[in-house]
Formats: structure tokens, sequence, C-alpha cells
């Protein structure tokens, strides 16, 4: 029986992705400082954080699609 892969969602600057892609990875501060990366399970919730948070930003934001696989 195969488990359907979740979608999970991640928000970051175009400049912090750049700075934490190291090859085919990507890992942000966060990952080293907490020990995880900040996601969320709701599509409609990320956007809500991105209004929240992101709306004054100046540079391109981008919103991870992650499968959980």
């Amino acid at each position: 029986m195969k488990i359907q892969s979740e979608i999970i969602y991640h928000i970051v600057t175009a400049s912090e992705f750049r700075k934490n892609v190291i090859g085919s990875m990507y890992a942000p501060e966060s990952l080293l400082r907490e020990g995880y990366i900040h996601c969320s399970s709701e599509e409609y919730t990320t956007l809500l954080v991105v209004e929240d948070f992101f709306n004054d930003e100046s540079e391109p934001i981008y919103l991870l699609r992650i499968v959980t696989d």
C-alpha cells in the first residue's frame, strides 16, 4: 500500500534561497540553528504568512512546494 505524498510549503526570499542552496540541497540557517525548516502543511495558511510577514519585502519571494517523500 502506497502512502500518498504530502506537500508542505516554505517561504523564502530569493537572496536567502540562493545563499542557502548547496549543490542540489537547500539548508536554511533555521535548520542549523533550530534543527528544522519552518514549513506549513496548508497553502492557504502559508499565503497568509506571506501577507503578514513579507508584504513589505522588496525582493522576490519564493513559495517552495516540498514533496515529503
